[in-house]
């Protein structure tokens, strides 16, 4: 069998999935009203105020097979590169992976991917597929405090788009992209993922 760079859409494990994912729609829906959208075969959670109906946050989901106990078994956390592009609109977005069973989860913001460091690795399914890795602890575990650490990285993302004196905008020379970024050693660009400040 040859093996892909990415792995393809599998609709039987995306059917497998959805009973799981639906366990986090309906923990959300206590603190907002949730929409749930399709999108490149992904399904992806709005958050919305419950007296606006505005859209807060976006969460995008997956499921981890190989995590089968209450601990995650790993140092590290891998997220396959290709979800980028799920990353990308200008809301707040969080990541959630769920343990086989649903019944633990990893919770991290988009933020603490993009500016991750970048490995290749071959899998079940592919070949040298490019994936973010993080350390463990730039994830919240479990259902317990979820919500509060929702609203907690709301609020900081809302103080720091208040601090507008200490960011400023960049073209980034490979992808010609503006975005209004804050100095930090190492940071990549949020599109094409190329180092901005060595």
């Amino acid at each position: 069998m040859i093996k892909e760079s990415e792995k393809k859409y599998s609709k039987t494990l995306d059917e497998k999935t959805r009973d799981i994912k639906s366990k986090i729609l309906k923990y959300l829906t206590k603190k907002w009203n949730v929409e749930l959208k399709e999108k490149e075969n992904t399904i992806n959670l709005y958050c919305k105020d419950k007296n606006t109906n505005e859209i807060i946050f976006k969460i995008v989901m997956e499921l981890r097979f190989s995590w089968t106990t209450s601990e995650f078994p790993y140092a590290t956390v891998t997220i396959p590169y290709r979800k980028k592009n799920l990353l990308q609109e200008d809301i707040p977005i969080f990541y959630i992976i769920l343990n086989k069973y649903g019944t633990e989860l990893l919770i991290t913001t988009k933020e603490e991917i993009l500016n991750s460091e970048t490995i290749t690795k071959d899998t079940v399914y592919t070949t040298n597929e490019k994936f973010y890795e993080l350390p463990l602890n730039c994830f919240h575990k479990g259902f317990e405090n979820l919500i509060e650490y929702i609203e907690i990285k709301l609020e900081l993302n809302l103080d720091s788009e208040e601090e507008t004196f200490d960011k400023f905008l960049y073209r980034c020379d490979n992808c010609e992209v503006i975005s209004k970024i804050k100095y930090k050693k190492g940071l990549r660009c949020p599109i094409c993922d190329i180092v901005i400040f060595n």
